[in-house]
């Protein structure tokens, strides 16, 4: 049975702790980064069926990032009334974990 020499055993104990901080440092960080996505309408979906606005587009009445209260809005007094948004893709990658949506 060999023995270890000293040069050899500060060799291992080197090479476990290299391995330990690239596991951290590379593979761990891939799988376990967070991210917040924030997704605002960027143009009129396929519909537009909503009085207000009564022309013009619909979607820079909902696309603040803070709200403007009464300033800019879309409403209907139909029930059956729709408006869809196109909205950017999201840039996340396929695969990952969505832990919440806002909205």
């Amino acid at each position: 049975m060999k023995t270890l020499t000293r040069n050899n055993k500060l060799f291992l104990y080197w090479l476990a702790a290299f391995s330990l901080v690239f596991l951290m440092a590379v593979i761990l960080p891939a799988h376990s980064r967070a991210a917040t996505v924030t997704l605002r309408p960027s143009a009129d979906g396929l519909y537009t069926e909503y009085a207000t606005p009564s022309s013009g587009t619909h979607f820079d009445d909902v696309d603040e990032a803070s709200a403007d209260d009464d300033t800019t809005y879309i409403e209907t007094g139909g029930a059956d009334d729709i408006d869809f948004f196109d909205v950017p893709t999201s840039g996340i990658a396929g695969g990952s974990t969505i832990n919440s949506v806002t909205i």
